[in-house]
């Protein structure tokens, strides 16, 4: 189960931080004189904001899982 809790703690610190990292290209951007809503693909705050995106979609079916997983085995009498 310790391995579990260390992974679920880990994608949620990246989620944070990828969440952190979107905000400060936001202010980067903003200071810039950007658009906070690119449309190119080459575009940095485009990258993180999908980067974002993608884990905020796949990051808590994982920690379920990972939790299911590593959960210890229930015993049945």
């Amino acid at each position: 189960m310790t391995t579990a809790i260390i992974c679920t703690a880990i994608l949620a610190a990246m989620l944070l931080v990828l969440g952190l990292n979107v905000s400060r290209m936001r202010g980067v951007t903003g200071k810039a004189g950007g658009s906070q809503f690119p449309s190119d693909p080459a575009s940095g705050l485009l990258k993180a904001i999908r980067a974002h995106g993608n884990a905020a979609e796949y990051v808590p079916t994982l920690i379920v899982l990972f939790l299911l997983v590593g959960a210890p085995p229930s015993r049945s009498r």
